[in-house]
């Protein structure tokens, strides 16, 4: 993908997941389809423990580099939390206790998280970037909500990728259980490979 196109990614990531400087629980399900609320920061990026988020650039109301106590309690608050609410209800209620991801440092988790993604496409889509751009933006607007190892188990969508048949790849690209308008923009990308 070209600069261009990575910059466009990470706005319709944006316009789906949101941006958030602070940890919050998202909508998660696990395999058996329950709730978990998986802690989530910056434009839908997971952050798996407590050790995870100590990895990320926190900073006090100040601008002061949170310390590894204030990172772990702050994980612990939201861990628990109920799952799935709105973001800002999470957010930190005592201006001077939140701890919180600046700006840059929000696009530099999505940029990076998106570049891994990338590079898990070409491995897993032979020739991803010959693909049209919608099919590209489609399958990693995927690998982005399920994570690429589970992206690699949707065997009927990779084999219609890899046979150019778009149709069938929108179709095939419905996540169930996920927002109905992501997935008709998902589905709208693929189609325009045709």
């Amino acid at each position: 993908m070209t600069e261009d196109e990575i910059v466009k990614a990470l706005l319709d990531l944006e316009h789906f997941e949101g941006r958030t400087a602070y940890l919050y629980r998202d909508s998660g399900k696990d395999t058996a389809g329950n709730l978990v609320g998986n802690a989530t920061i910056g434009i839908g990026c997971l952050v798996p423990s407590e050790d995870a988020a100590c990895e990320l650039l926190f900073q006090t109301a100040t601008g002061a580099p949170a310390t590894e106590g204030q990172i772990r309690g702050e994980y612990r608050r939201v861990m628990a939390m109920p799952p799935a609410r709105l973001a800002r209800t999470y957010r930190q209620s005592n201006a001077g206790a939140a701890i919180e991801l600046s700006d840059h440092a929000v696009t530099e988790l999505a940029t990076t998280r998106l570049r891994r993604s990338l590079a898990g496409l070409h491995a897993l889509v032979p020739g991803f970037d010959d693909l049209p751009a919608g099919p590209r933006a489609g399958l990693l607007d995927l690998a982005w909500c399920l994570g690429l190892a589970k992206l690699a188990s949707w065997h009927h969508l990779l084999a219609a990728v890899a046979r150019r048949d778009w149709p069938t790849s929108a179709f095939e690209s419905h996540v169930h259980g996920g927002r109905d308008d992501r997935n008709a923009w998902r589905a709208s990308q693929f189609k325009l490979g045709v």
